[in-house]
């Protein structure tokens, strides 16, 4: 477990394997020891993790924590978690949006091209440029 006296509160500098978690940071009571097993598990392509990933979403209250999540699933290829993510979709508002449907493209998520559709008009440009890109992508899979 990593403890702030060894990174000064910050995130280790360095080689992504410098930095060393155990499966109970992900449960941690420190965001920032959360946040760097999720970003170390995305970095890594850690898909064995997808399981953990999924439940610690459903029960994550940092928003930062729940964003790095939602692109650690895209980052190693969860496709178990389609159907979660296409359910944020339906529920969720926000910034986080825009990285629900990154992860849905990098997982080239064509089921979920009828919900994304019309976010691409969002007045949010994160989430207007993510739409854009993903049914750019869905066009490219399906051509």
């Amino acid at each position: 477990m990593i403890s702030h006296d060894d990174t000064n509160g910050v995130a280790p500098i360095g080689d992504d394997d410098d930095f060393q978690f155990q499966d109970e940071d992900f449960d941690s009571e420190d965001e920032t020891t959360r946040r760097f097993a999720v970003i170390s598990v995305s970095k890594k392509r850690l898909q064995e993790y997808d399981a953990k990933l999924a439940t610690m979403l459903q029960t994550e209250s940092s928003p930062e924590i729940r964003r790095h999540i939602v692109r650690a699933l895209g980052n190693i290829g969860s496709r178990v978690s389609i159907p979660l993510l296409i359910e944020m979709l339906k529920k969720e508002k926000g910034l986080i949006v825009g990285d629900v449907i990154r992860s849905l493209g990098q997982l080239k998520a064509n089921e979920a091209c009828a919900i994304i559709e019309p976010l691409k008009n969002s007045d949010l440009e994160w989430v207007a440029n993510n739409s854009r890109w993903f049914l750019k992508r869905m066009t490219k899979e399906t051509s």
